[in-house]
């Protein structure tokens, strides 16, 4: 099932729209898509000398650009599993690539110099709480990731070994190496006089390395394939979360076009930009989401595998849940960033669903 069958019959079908659409899928997921593509855009406009700008001050071939990577990178997701799977067999070689860059930065510059640097704007007062905030942020969007998850993990042989082996080898683990390998680029390309504000772009990050000028400017258009793998799958969880919500599965490539042009075009007026922020904070309310849905199934229906076809409207305790949890979260990650707050939500979710679930006699 995708995210939005399993979020239906744990939330009624209502609830699940509403967080669907509004937390986990549907508008945040082509909202990223918007800025990803910006970022696409960007490596092909560095090379070509094009100004990227930010914030709305894109010149117009880069705002053009961006707009026609927005449509193309829809297209995929648009004709199905299939045609996302072809375009990986040749993104991930790439990935390859650029890992093994990101390995030999670490190891010419130092590994262990690496982990140890502090920004100059950083004391050493304030580098745990920043430690704490940047790390519940990775958290957050790793579980936002698996959350949404469903939507291509459905195309997994169904047995528990695939199921597993895909979980931590194909997700986790990867997503951990390559957190890492980003820290190497990141931090090395602050050390050559990037601003830290900016380590988070690949592209800048890319540029500030020399790899525009050099042999390796390859590397570049890689960087555009691989945001194109990525917003594929924002845009396959965003189309069917849309259109539950109109109830006519025949609009689905309209609406998963639609999602990704609008997408785009905010991020080439700038709009997008201010979005960041909310974008961020969700990683916060989407943990609740993910805990409730595993309580649902590993607790309350004990893992059993058939369906009701009835689903409730609304389920209360499930939404009383995820609001507490996600707001606990939000709080922790405001005022007291030495917690994961993420977790935290993720704890205090699953007890209020469990114990409401109890109280109505769900199990």
């Amino acid at each position: 099932m995708n995210t939005y069958l399993l979020a239906e019959r744990t939330f009624g079908s209502y609830g699940a729209r509403i967080l669907i659409n509004l937390v986990v899928s549907g508008i945040p997921v082509f909202a990223w898509y918007g800025i990803e593509t910006w970022l696409a855009a960007a490596a092909i406009a560095v090379l070509t000398g094009w100004d990227i700008g930010g914030q709305g001050t894109l010149d117009l071939p880069t705002k053009i650009f961006t707009i026609i990577t927005g449509i193309v990178m829809a297209i995929p997701p648009i004709l199905g599993i299939t045609s996302i799977a072809y375009i990986d067999y040749v993104a991930i070689p790439i990935m390859v690539a650029l890992v093994i860059y990101g390995l030999y930065l670490g190891i010419t510059a130092g590994v262990t110099g690496l982990l140890e640097y502090v920004p100059p704007t950083y004391s050493s007062a304030t580098v745990l709480a920043n430690f704490m905030i940047a790390l519940n942020v990775v958290i957050g969007l790793i579980i936002v990731g698996a959350t949404i998850g469903a939507d291509t993990a459905r195309w997994i042989r169904p047995s528990k070994r695939d199921v597993i082996m895909a979980c931590l080898l194909g997700f986790f683990a990867t997503a951990v190496f390559m957190e890492t390998i980003g820290t190497f680029f990141a931090v090395t390309a602050v050390k050559a006089g990037l601003d830290p504000s900016l380590s988070w772009n690949m592209v800048l990050v890319l540029k500030q390395l020399g790899v525009a000028a050099g042999p390796l400017w390859p590397l570049l258009v890689g960087a555009w394939l691989l945001q194109f793998a990525t917003k594929m799958l924002n845009a396959y969880s965003g189309g069917p979360a849309l259109t539950v919500t109109v109830e006519r599965a025949s609009l689905r490539p309209w609406l998963t076009l639609a999602g990704a042009l609008i997408g785009s075009i905010v991020a080439v007026l700038g709009i997008v930009w201010y979005w960041i922020p909310y974008l961020t904070t969700l990683a916060n309310w989407v943990s609740p989401v993910a805990a409730i849905l595993l309580t649902e199934y590993y607790l309350i229906r004990r893992m059993r595998k058939e369906i009701s076809e009835k689903t409730s409207k609304v389920r209360i305790e499930s939404l009383v849940g995820w609001f507490f949890g996600g707001f606990s979260a939000y709080l922790l990650s405001s005022y007291t960033p030495y917690f994961v707050p993420s977790i935290i939500g993720m704890a205090i979710a699953s007890a209020i669903h469990a114990i409401g679930a109890k109280l109505s006699k769900r199990f």
